[in-house]
């Protein structure tokens, strides 16, 4: 816990995310850290607004999800299509 600042999990469930957030603080304290300086971000989240509350719930700061497209176009249309799925 001397050096980083964050743990970023891939393909994060709640129960991974909770159980990694605990471990982290546990660790983060016995350093004399303050548990909250350590930033848990789940990456590649998927893009639905109740699993990604969930994630937050279990302790994630927040969540990278993928953006497909292979234009500047399409990407502009995942991105909305995500917005309007999460938000």
């Amino acid at each position: 816990m001397a050096y980083g600042n964050g743990w970023m999990p891939t393909r994060s469930t709640p129960e991974l995310i909770q159980h990694g957030r605990a471990v982290l603080s546990e660790l983060a304290t016995e350093a004399g850290r303050d548990p909250q300086s350590i930033t848990v971000l789940a990456y590649l989240a998927p893009t639905d607004r109740t699993i990604l509350a969930e994630l937050v719930d279990a302790g994630a700061n927040g969540a990278v999800v993928r953006l497909d497209g292979a234009s500047e176009a399409e990407a502009l249309r995942g991105l909305e299509q995500i917005a309007q799925r999460v938000l």
